[in-house]
């Protein structure tokens, strides 16, 4: 027998029917007693579960619930614990096809492996295309943005379609700070990463630093000052990118303000893109202490692919080469699509090559 939630015994505490409770939610009374009572979110919500769980915690913060009340909410009835921001399964892990399954099928490479050879390899969805142009658009004007989404959902490989866009043009450069724990990337090393990136192309500015004042005054001049060279003296833009998002401190994104208000007049000198899982959403609007950055960032996001779960599959398929029809049946096509969870990219690639 599958435990609840303990959301039900909330409900049931003051006496809160079913019927009650979702009538200013986008659920049924039928679609709550399934995420309660089995863990089976509706199937029309799965590509938003994170904020179907914002709209419900609202909606029991409505009806009085305190907030410690309302982070219990998501534990499973025998204290086992699920996380109400990042309620995943276990993840699957993904598998390699063995060169005589490949043989078999008649694929040139494996179509479901995580490396990429051309940026065709990639498959586009229309959600994807339209965050590149949102992305290209921050770095064409300067803008401060953050891209959220699920694990698996193409943000790595925006990340590089982007990037490589902007390089192959020419009138970008690029920083990224390279701190593998971001939970102990500070503002200082943001500074340091823009010095570190940048000064290659503001050579003369160099000497003009002496040590005469504390180190990080000196580091946050010279940003200033080579960006100020950089956009001015070489006409070129200037692009901050940082993974991870949802692990930095929260002194780190607060001085993302800042670092996005160096002006050289009226003109902002520095675009910044943050990339992110929904947690750093739930951060942004939820956190009253980083709320003056969210206010100022705009924020695109990569949902899941429910609704394109065959056309990826046949594309991946198709760029080895293979074709898809001969290898997977209609029936076989909605196996996979019972079996994913949130449908992201990366789990269909794990669930297919199984």
């Amino acid at each position: 027998m599958s435990k609840a939630y303990h959301l039900k015994n909330l409900l049931n505490a003051k006496n809160i029917s079913y019927d009650e409770f979702v009538q200013e939610l986008p659920i049924s009374k039928t679609g709550l007693s399934g995420i309660i009572n089995h863990q089976r979110w509706p199937k029309r919500q799965r590509q938003n579960v994170a904020k179907l769980r914002d709209e419900i915690e609202a909606r029991l913060e409505s009806e009085g619930f305190s907030q410690k009340e309302i982070a219990t909410c998501w534990q499973l009835q025998g204290n086992q614990y699920i996380n109400s921001q990042n309620h995943k399964p276990k993840a699957r892990r993904p598998v390699m096809l063995k060169s005589a399954i490949l043989e078999k099928l008649e694929l040139t490479k494996d179509p479901f492996s995580s490396e990429i050879e051309e940026l065709e390899d990639i498959y586009m969805t229309p959600q994807h295309k339209n965050v590149l142009d949102i992305m290209l658009d921050a770095a064409r004007h300067n803008k401060f943005l953050f891209v959220i989404g699920p694990i698996g959902s193409g943000k790595l490989m925006l990340k590089l379609i982007f990037k490589y866009k902007l390089e192959s043009q020419g009138r970008t450069f690029i920083s990224e700070p390279n701190i593998i724990d971001k939970h102990k990337c500070l503002p200082s090393s943001i500074i340091d990463s823009l010095i570190n990136d940048l000064h290659l192309h503001a050579d003369p500015l160099t000497e003009k630093f002496k040590f005469t004042k504390t180190p990080l005054e000196q580091k946050s001049r010279m940003v200033k000052a080579i960006l100020e060279h950089v956009t001015k003296m070489k006409k070129k833009k200037c692009n901050l990118i940082v993974d991870e998002g949802h692990l930095l401190p929260t002194d780190t994104i607060k001085s993302m303000k800042n670092f996005h208000e160096l002006l050289d007049g009226f003109k902002r000198m520095l675009s910044i893109i943050i990339f992110g899982q929904p947690e750093l959403g739930v951060r942004l609007e939820k956190d009253s202490t980083i709320r003056e950055v969210a206010e100022r960032g705009h924020v695109a996001y990569l949902r899941p692919i429910p609704n394109l779960v065959v056309q990826y599959i046949r594309h991946k398929i198709s760029r080895a080469s293979g074709d898809a029809n001969k290898i997977f049946t209609e029936s076989a096509y909605r196996a996979i699509q019972r079996t994913l969870i949130e449908a992201t990219p990366q789990e269909i690639n794990n669930i297919v090559s199984r």
